[in-house]
Formats: C-alpha cells, structure tokens, sequence
C-alpha cells in the first residue's frame, strides 16, 4: 500500500496581515506492506513529509497570548514496524497468549536557520540540520497477555528516548540571550510499564482493573509551556465497559 497527502494550512487573517505569516504547506508520501494471518500480523511502514514554512505557536502560550510565528522548512522521514503474535491461537488450546510489539525510527531536522526571532518561540535560535523539538529519534512498545475463556491479563511496556525541549538543541536551561529559561534543555527518557486485568461478564459487559506505571518511574515528559513537566505518576484504575 501507499499514499501521497498534501497539507495546507492558513495563519490566522491577523498573523496574515500583521506579522506577515505565510501559509504553511506539505508534501507527505508513505509506502508499506502488511500482512494478516489467522496467529500473525505484521507491518512494515516507510515516511517522508516535507514542511514549508511550518506554523508554530509561541512557545504554546507561555507568554500568556497565543502568537504563531514561521519556523522554516522542515523534512522528517522514518520506518514504523508493528507485528502482533499468538502462537496459541491456532493449536487448538483454550490458552491465548497474544504478543504485540511496535517501534518507529525518525529523522526530523531543520532545512534551514529558522526565521524566527521571536524570543518565546522555542523554534527561536533553530539551525539547520538541527533536531525538531520533541520528535524523539526512535519510540519502542511491546506487550504480552495470557487469556483464558472470560478472563485476560496483560502488561504493556514503552520506551521514549530523551528529546531537546527547543530548535536550538541545547542541554543548557538558558535561552539563546543567556537568561535562564526552564524550557531549553531536554526532557527525560521513560520506560513504562502497565498492567491490566480484564473480565467478561457477559456478552455486553466487561469489568477491568490495573495499574498505569508500575514502577513509577519519575521522568520529565516536557518543558511547555512554562517548565518542566512530570509525566504521569503510578496510578490504580479500575472501571466497567458495556457494550450494545
């Protein structure tokens, strides 16, 4: 399979005019193959999206308005993998075992110097071949489960590298001025593992319980709008689905 997408997108009539903002526009194309079987699915997926003159935010509000500002061009272009597995599925147990894993590869960098000279765009101070704020290089999932009739418990894990906070890739919480600046800098990488049990009660009903970060790992997940921002604690959770 494949596909060609064009984007296009307008700044506000105010950016147009006051700030002089250029419509944004990009050329996405992807080409993959898939496959499904009865105890296998796999799917392999390359990118490439090209952005002209990329609308950002300032800095999503942290200035307390809601500016927007041209970033330059940019290029990113990766692969996505998924492939999900039960190597019970077809020997006849009444056991299930289903595997899931999934990861992308990215490459998203600056075309040029971005014109942005907007101190609170984190965009502000960007250099070519520079990295695109949060689009992390790579990202890795997998989970496993083990059913049996109405019951299931399954446990899910991610992994997200580090990411720079700003265009400028710096590690310094300073911005390009020197005056500190909690949202230069980069974030922090995150292993998370859930786990959760479910329960069938019935054909139109389902009760599941579990628990969202296991090891609570304590990570920074971003630096907008303000600062650091902690991603999200070990929590319990527990609820009821119904369905008609």
């Amino acid at each position: 399979f494949g596909g060609y997408y064009r984007g296009f997108s307008t700044p506000s009539p105010r950016d147009a005019l006051a700030v002089g903002l250029d419509p944004e526009t990009s050329d996405g194309f992807e080409a993959g193959v898939r496959h499904y079987g009865e105890n296998l699915q796999v799917e392999l997926v390359g990118f490439f999206t090209k952005f002209s003159n990329l609308i950002v935010l300032d800095n999503s509000a942290a200035s307390g308005t809601v500016e927007s500002d041209n970033a330059g061009d940019i290029t990113t272009y990766g692969l996505e993998a998924a492939l999900r597995w039960d190597p019970l599925a077809a020997s006849g147990s009444l056991w299930r075992l289903p595997i899931r894993l999934s990861g992308t590869l990215t490459s998203a960098e600056l075309d040029s110097d971005s014109p942005s000279g907007d101190g609170a765009s984190i965009f502000s101070g960007g250099r070519k071949g520079n990295d695109v704020p949060y689009i992390p290089d790579f990202t890795i999932a997998g989970g496993i489960g083990i059913e049996r009739g109405r019951f299931g418990l399954y446990a899910d894990a991610t992994y997200t590298p580090a990411v720079y906070g700003t265009a400028s890739n710096t590690t310094s919480q300073r911005n390009m001025n020197g005056v500190p600046d909690a949202r230069f800098g980069k974030t922090d990488s995150a292993f998370v593992v859930d786990v959760t049990a479910r329960c069938r009660l019935g054909d139109h009903a389902t009760v599941f319980a579990g628990v969202s970060n296991v090891l609570n790992d304590e990570y920074i997940g971003s630096r907008l709008a303000l600062g650091p921002r902690s991603g999200q604690p070990r929590m319990f959770f527990g609820g009821i689905e119904l369905q008609f």
